[in-house]
């Protein structure tokens, strides 16, 4: 039995590119009054929303679209490419099993199932 998981390296500077972010919102906060820390403290709030997240959601939505629609190996694709970025979620395991059980490849899909 082959594994369907595969390493795909990808650049992660997001994470240096935050940091260096929160750190120059600090250094505006030591220096800014209690409304403008208030405002600070929001835009963190919202630049941490809409990084982190929403690429492994979009991902399975397009998946999910995608095996409605009866393409399996472009949904498979989607589905593997959003384990990237979430290796243990169990709802991209169900995923996967669901798609390899469509294309009749019994035995891998009950080991993703397990």
């Amino acid at each position: 039995m082959e594994s369907t998981k595969r390493k795909i390296y990808e650049n992660r500077f997001q994470w240096i590119l935050s940091i260096a972010l929160i750190l120059l919102v600090l250094e505006g906060l030591i220096q800014r009054d209690k409304k403008m820390k208030a405002r600070i403290f929001v835009i963190i709030l919202v630049l941490f929303n809409l990084g982190f997240g929403p690429a492994v959601v979009g991902k399975v939505k397009q998946g999910n679209k995608l095996f409605q629609k009866e393409n399996y190996n472009d949904a498979l694709k989607k589905y593997t490419d959003a384990q990237i970025d979430k290796p243990e979620s169990p709802e991209l395991f169900y995923n996967i099993a669901n798609v390899l059980y469509k294309q009749s490849k019994y035995a891998e899909s009950e080991q993703m199932f397990n």
